[in-house]
């Protein structure tokens, strides 16, 4: 008799630890718009490497994002997981600050459009205490009619600044194992 079970594929992601160093606007590994930045400051650095540095475009209805994508199938497991710090050090996101920090999982459709649904959190804002680093993880399966799962991270429009630094995302697919004993 044989059980399904799930298969990770570990991260995908390219240089999630920001190890890669970049320099201003070039985040190396990722695609971005907006207002995001590669930041190697120590202190801004979840583990070795460096970080990245996201705040809003100060146009509302328009965000800062970071974000690579994968080829999937549909009914197969995605999970993204981001590191993120309020920093008492630049323009933190606290008061009437109305910036925040979204991880974001888009299924995008053969035609190239997001198809709605995929999983969303916030990340950061200013409900958030300064100078600690928080953890979100977000999970979705592929749905039918679609090619490609990205993993995003963005900032809305307004003042203040996320650090981002240490991100995962992993794909998990079902397969087909043999029990390894008799329960």
């Amino acid at each position: 008799e044989s059980h399904p079970t799930q298969v990770a594929s570990g991260n995908v992601l390219n240089n999630p630890n920001f190890s890669t160093t970049g320099s201003g606007l070039v985040v190396p590994g990722w695609n971005t718009f907006g207002n995001v930045y590669f930041d190697g400051r120590a202190f801004g650095s979840y583990s070795a490497g460096g970080a990245a540095k996201l705040f809003g475009t100060f146009n509302p209805g328009t965000n800062s994002v970071m974000y690579q994508s994968f080829k999937t199938t549909p009914g197969t497991e995605w999970q993204f997981s981001v590191n993120t710090l309020n920093t008492c050090s630049d323009s933190p996101l606290q008061g009437t600050n109305d910036n925040n920090l979204v991880a974001h999982i888009a299924f995008m459709g053969v035609n190239g459009a997001e198809i709605p649904g995929g999983p969303s959190e916030n990340a950061r804002n200013v409900s958030h205490p300064l100078g600690n680093w928080l953890n979100t993880t977000i999970a979705g399966t592929a749905p039918a009619g679609q090619s490609r799962a990205t993993s995003a991270a963005r900032a809305s429009a307004g003042a203040g600044d996320a650090l981002i630094s240490a991100m995962t995302s992993s794909m998990f697919a079902s397969a087909t194992a043999r029990p390894s004993s008799t329960w």
